[in-house]
C-alpha cells in the first residue's frame, strides 16, 4: 500500500483534486535474475488535467481516487484487465475517463507504493497483455466514434517505436522483442476493441 516518504503524513488534498497516483519503487535490493516492475521514479508533484497520455499519468498499482467520481465515469471498465479477453489496460481506461470528464488527477511523490521485483521472465510475458490492453481502450473508442482515440493509439505506438529503436541501438534484443510483443499485443487490442460490445455485453 502507499505510505508517506520518511513517516511522513500525506499530505491533505485540495476538493478539485479527484484522483491521486503516485511513484512506484522496487521493494528491497536487486537480486539475480530479479528485475524492478512498473517503476515510476518521479519526485516532483503533477497536476494532470485535460488530456495527457494517461500512461503518463499514474498506474492502478499506485492510484486512489474519490468515490463520487468513479461512479461520475461508471467505475473500472470490465472488458479490460489482467486475465480479461481486452488484457490489461483498465487503469489507463479509467485515468482517461477521469480526465476526459475534467478531473484533476495529481501525481503525489509522498505517496509511495514498493513493488516486489520479479524474474525478467515474467516481466516479458506480460508485455503483450500490456500493449493488448492500450490497443484495446484506442479500439473501443474508435468504435464509439470519440476521435481520442486514434490520437492515443499514435502517442503509443510513437513511444513504442522510439524505446525500441533505442533498445535495438543498445544491441539489448531482450528488449527489442518485448516491444515487438507490445505492439504484436496492441494490434490485436484494436481488432477486439473495434468489435467489443458495450461495457455489460462485452
Amino acid at each position: 500500500g502507499a505510505v508517506a516518504r520518511d513517516g511522513d503524513e500525506l499530505p491533505r488534498l485540495e476538493p478539485d483534486v479527484v484522483a491521486v497516483t503516485g511513484p512506484m519503487h522496487p521493494l528491497g535490493p536487486a537480486a539475480p535474475g530479479l528485475v524492478a516492475i512498473s517503476s515510476r521514479m518521479a519526485d516532483a508533484r503533477v497536476d494532470w488535467r485535460g488530456r495527457p497520455a494517461p500512461w503518463l499519468v499514474g498506474t492502478g498499482g499506485n492510484f486512489a481516487a474519490r468515490r463520487a467520481w468513479l461512479d461520475r465515469v461508471g467505475g473500472w471498465d470490465e472488458r479490460l484487465g489482467a486475465g480479461s479477453p481486452g488484457g490489461a489496460g483498465e487503469d489507463i481506461a479509467l485515468l482517461d475517463r477521469l480526465l476526459a470528464s475534467g478531473a484533476t488527477v495529481r501525481y503525489e511523490p509522498a505517496a509511495l507504493v514498493r513493488h516486489e521485483r520479479r524474474p525478467a521472465s515474467s516481466r516479458r510475458a506480460t508485455r503483450g497483455s500490456y500493449g493488448r490492453g492500450v490497443g484495446t481502450w484506442c479500439g473501443i473508442l474508435l468504435r464509439e466514434g470519440d476521435r481520442r482515440g486514434a490520437a492515443m493509439l499514435l502517442r503509443w505506438l510513437a513511444l513504442r517505436l522510439r524505446l525500441g529503436v533505442a533498445a535495438a541501438v543498445r544491441l539489448h534484443g531482450g528488449e527489442v522483442g518485448a516491444e515487438l510483443r507490445v505492439l504484436a499485443g496492441t494490434a490485436g487490442g484494436v481488432v477486439y476493441g473495434l468489435r467489443v460490445g458495450g461495457r455489460h455485453d462485452a
